[in-house]
């Protein structure tokens, strides 16, 4: 078997993606969170109040680096954090006003940055592509979560 590249391209196209939509975010005048934030803040746009275990589930992000970014979020009236009053264990997080005033200008950008991904791909190609990632995903995630 030839030596696949895909690792590392998957990996370079992040760190490219990454850096992109950070200045994509910045020229746009978005400065209040980082790219990383963005994405905790996308899943709580979609889906609305959510347990902290099931956003690092949606973000890929770790519970320490979660931790240490609601901490940041919260410092920066981007969310609020508070005790689940069904189960006192569970800590449920939901974003602010003031983050709410950020999610058309994220969604903007989101698109430019999926057109620019997506150039010169026909729909079946992009349908192929995700669908790949999807599997490539639900493998990874089996191995670090068992099942």
């Amino acid at each position: 078997m030839n030596k696949s590249m895909g690792g590392f391209l998957t990996s370079q196209n992040k760190h490219l993606g990454d850096r992109i939509f950070e200045k994509m975010t910045r020229d746009s005048g978005v400065e209040a969170f980082s790219g990383a934030q963005g994405r905790i803040l996308y899943v709580l746009w979609e889906n609305g109040v959510m347990s902290i275990s099931e956003i690092c589930k949606m973000t890929s992000l770790a519970n320490s680096t979660m931790t240490a970014m609601l901490d940041q979020m919260e410092k920066n009236e981007l969310i609020t954090r508070r005790r689940s009053t069904a189960n006192r264990r569970l800590i449920l997080v939901s974003i602010t006003e003031k983050a709410r005033q950020y999610q058309k200008k994220y969604d903007e950008i989101s698109e430019r940055m999926t057109q620019l991904t997506y150039k010169g791909f026909t729909e079946e190609e992009i349908q192929l592509y995700e669908n790949m990632l999807y599997r490539i995903k639900k493998n990874l995630e089996q191995y670090l979560y068992g099942g």
